[in-house]
């Protein structure tokens, strides 16, 4: 009897250490996987993974250059040639003087006793012996009733050089350029007067400037 009663307890002992052991077995692998991450799981433990965020990239679209000219009418003035907008009106020299042309622009105020005056785009060729713009434009200042110039700034018209000015002559304002080509000096001139000043002028210039861009000299 006292062997089958310590067989019955060895049997219960062992149960017992048995359990003890599966369960610290457990409660190790437990915090083991809770402190190892996804990239250092083993193979044959299930690794769940993030759904990737698809990127969108947006669509490209071309640069479409808009020339401000696009419907410009195009006229020609000695070695010149130019674009003026279709509701400008041209005359040459058959109209007005040898050597000289005048753009009529869309500008335009009228007085108390209704008279119009209109921001004009004007032309004039005159032949020089000079060989330096400098002289050339100084000696066109100088004749007949002084042109005064002022605020010299460089201003080159299709790789011409030239040179730019703020002028006044005979009760206008002019934004004038001069450029010597072939032995002639051109002047090419924005021009108010009476109704309209300085401020118009100063206004016109950005319209003044896409006009200068489009001239051409011709051999």
């Amino acid at each position: 009897m006292l062997k089958t009663g310590v067989g019955k307890t060895m049997t219960w002992l062992l149960l017992a250490a048995a359990i003890a052991i599966i369960g610290l077995l457990g409660v190790y692998y437990w915090d083991t996987m809770q402190e190892l991450d996804n990239t250092s799981l083993p193979s044959w433990v299930p690794v769940r993974h993030a759904t990737p965020t698809p990127t969108v990239t947006p669509a490209t679209t071309g640069t479409t250059t808009i020339d401000a000219t696009t419907g410009w009418k195009t006229g020609t003035f000695k070695k010149i040639t130019f674009k003026y907008p279709p509701n400008w009106s041209y005359r040459g020299e058959t109209e007005l003087a040898p050597d000289s042309a005048e753009l009529t622009t869309d500008i335009s105020k009228t007085d108390s006793n209704n008279q119009k005056f209109t921001l004009t785009i004007v032309f004039d060729k005159i032949t020089t012996s000079n060989t330096s713009l400098e002289k050339a434009i100084t000696a066109y200042a100088s004749m007949g009733e002084t042109i005064k110039l002022s605020n010299k700034q460089v201003k080159n018209i299709d790789s011409q050089n030239g040179l730019r000015y703020d002028a006044s002559c005979c009760g206008g304002k002019y934004d004038s350029v001069f450029i010597l080509y072939n032995n002639s000096l051109y002047r090419i001139s924005a021009r108010v007067g009476g109704m309209l000043t300085q401020d118009d002028l100063v206004s016109f210039k950005p319209t003044f400037n896409t006009f200068l861009s489009k001239i051409k000299f011709t051999k």
